[in-house]
C-alpha cells in the first residue's frame, strides 16, 4: 500500500498547503554544478549524492560507484 512520506507530510497541516510548499521547492533553477553531477550520475550509471554517500553504498551493495583509474596498469616487477 502506497503511504506519503514522513518528510512530504510534514510540509503542511493539508493536501493543498503540502502541495503548494513542495513546489516552492522548485521554483529556483538548479546551480551548474547539480546539473553537473545529475548528468554524470544519469550517464555512468552511478548513483546521484556525494563521494561519502557512493563509497558507502558501494560497500553495502558490492556494486562500484566511482571511475577506476585510467590507464594501462603499471608494469611493476617483483624481482
Amino acid at each position: 500500500m502506497w503511504t506519503p512520506h514522513a518528510e512530504y507530510s510534514a510540509l503542511g497541516l493539508n493536501t493543498t498547503l503540502r502541495q503548494e510548499v513542495y513546489r516552492e521547492h522548485f521554483k529556483e533553477e538548479p546551480g551548474v554544478h547539480i546539473l553537473k553531477d545529475i548528468r554524470l550520475s544519469v550517464n555512468t550509471g552511478f548513483v546521484f549524492g556525494s563521494d561519502v554517500f557512493r563509497k558507502q553504498l558501494e560497500r553495502e551493495s558490492g556494486y562500484r560507484q566511482s571511475f577506476l583509474k585510467r590507464g594501462r596498469p603499471s608494469n611493476t616487477i617483483d624481482m
